[in-house]
């Protein structure tokens, strides 16, 4: 029988992992073409890019915090320390949102890259 609490911990950890490393490796990856870049567009364009790409990682790495805040909490109702899950569901909401902030980065600074080149 399958184990959906497992289960949708493995789709979360992916979630964090890809948000982390489109975000990472996109911020590397403008890094490493910088002297290129900054002969199409301006330096300050690519510090926002830049910018944007790291509160990606930043949404991201609270994504996991916000998962394991939610995880505790979903222990304690089930130690009876806590009666419902609503805490539990409101850190899981907010990991959510983080994530898709942080995807949303991903995508904005591709944007502005590519609209400034």
């Amino acid at each position: 029988m399958a184990n959906y609490r497992e289960i949708s911990q493995g789709y979360a950890k992916g979630a964090i992992t890809a948000a982390l490393a489109i975000n990472g490796g996109a911020a590397i990856a403008v890094l490493s073409q910088f002297k290129d870049l900054a002969t199409l567009i301006n330096t300050k364009t690519i510090a926002c890019v830049l910018l944007i790409y790291s509160f990606g990682v930043v949404f991201a790495a609270v994504t996991w915090l916000l998962g394991f805040l939610s995880a505790r909490h979903a222990d304690r109702t089930q130690r009876g320390q806590d009666e419902t899950y609503e805490i539990s569901d409101k850190y899981m909401t907010l990991g959510f949102v983080a994530v898709a902030l942080s995807l949303m980065c991903f995508i904005a600074g591709a944007i502005v890259l590519v609209a400034n080149v």
